[in-house]
This record gives C-alpha cells, structure tokens and sequence, in this order.
C-alpha cells in the first residue's frame, strides 16, 4: 500500500466529510433544522489543526482524484436491484416473505459495508460483484426450509443472464471468499420473530439461522 502521513490522511478524512456533507447532507438540513457544516466550522472543531485554504485545496485535490464522479453506483444500489430477482413465495403468507426478504437485504447490506475496511475490495472490485457476493453469503446463513436451493440457483440463473457473471467466476469469488474471511458470522437480525406468531407453528424457526461452519473460519484477510 501507500503511506500516508497521520496528519495528511487526517486532512483528507475531514476534507470527505466536508464533501459528503455538501453533497448529501444539504438537501436534509431543513427537516433537522441544524445549520449547515461551513469550511470555517470544520476549522473551529479541529482547534485551528487545518486552516480553510488547505481543506479547500484538498477538496479540489479529491474531486479531481474522483474526476467529479460523486454519484457513482454503490453496492447497496446494486443489491436492492438484485433482491427483486429472487423468486419465493411461503404458502400465501406476505407478511413471512416481506420480513424474509427484509432479513436477507439487512444481512447482505450490512456484508458490502464491511467490503469498505478492504482497499482492495472497496476500490479496486466492482460494486455490483460486492453486492452479488453480499447476497449470496446471506443467503448461505438462511434456513434451507425457507429458501431451497431451487430458488437459489433459480436466482442465480437470473443474474447470470442479466450481468453475464455467473458463480463460478473466478473474480467474483475472490470477493465472495474476501468477505466471508471479513464476517464468520452473519449479523442476528431480530426480525422473524413477528414472522413467527403471524404465519402460525409451520414455520417454527428463525428464517436466518447462523450455522456453526461460519463461525469456525478464521479471518485471513486483515482491514487496510
């Protein structure tokens, strides 16, 4: 990797925040009634450390580095695109399939934010590979009685033919590998519960149940 000075790699975090700010945060102040996040404010809290020419500068810095891409396709995107691919249905029960589908995009979102302490996966792969391999490692967590591997492979099967990429490709499994290594375990969402008492004892357990396999790997892959 690249070493960074603390203190320059402290400008640039600030500097991002300030960016980001100004990008998404603008648009909601309104509702919180906060006053907006200044250059001059980001140099009060930092006790003076940055003065307002130098954050400046780097924010020209970035947004060159980024060629004014500030609104690129993330992995979350991709994701809420692809769980509309997936095929299931429960004995007529809605309520079970919502929260189902629910648990799955909460795991797999929750996955592809971990891909962000890896360089090599946040920059260097493709989001949407980040959102497949996201959703399928959720999916290898879920109760095999309420998502088969029929509808898997059917799912699959779709993606393939959509995006061309299919499970065996060799990139898409370094990343599927990568963030396995990140996560043994796949985050207890507390949302079948509800699902239970309203679908009745057919489904008796938790649609998303950790298994033990997960949580006996070790992580090979170390943040950066």
């Amino acid at each position: 990797g690249v070493f960074i000075l603390r203190r320059e790699f402290q400008l640039a975090a600030i500097t991002c925040l300030y960016i980001a700010v100004k990008t998404e945060g603008t648009h909601r102040l309104f509702v919180r009634k906060v006053p907006p996040l200044t250059v001059s404010r980001l140099v009060e809290l930092g006790r003076g450390v940055f003065s307002s020419e130098t954050i400046i500068k780097m924010e020209r810095k970035i947004l060159a580095v980024l060629d004014w891409r500030m609104n690129p396709p993330t992995a979350q995107q991709f994701i809420s695109h692809f769980m509309k691919l997936l095929p299931m249905s429960f004995e007529g029960c809605d309520k079970f399939l919502k929260d189902l589908q629910i648990g799955l995009y909460e795991a797999a979102r929750y996955l592809s934010e971990l891909s962000l302490c890896v360089s090599s996966l946040s920059i260097e792969c493709k989001p949407s590979l980040i959102a497949l391999a996201s959703i399928l490692n959720a999916m290898e967590c879920a109760n095999s009685e309420y998502l088969t591997l029929d509808v898997r492979n059917l799912f699959m099967e779709k993606i393939t033919n959509i995006t061309n990429v299919s499970h065996n490709n060799d990139e898409f499994l370094q990343v599927k590998v990568a963030l396995e290594n990140l996560c043994p375990y796949t985050p207890n969402t507390n949302w079948a519960g509800e699902t239970q008492a309203s679908c009745g004892s057919t489904y008796g357990a938790s649609p998303v149940s950790v298994s033990g396999k997960r949580a006996s790997r070790k992580r090979r892959f170390e943040s950066s």
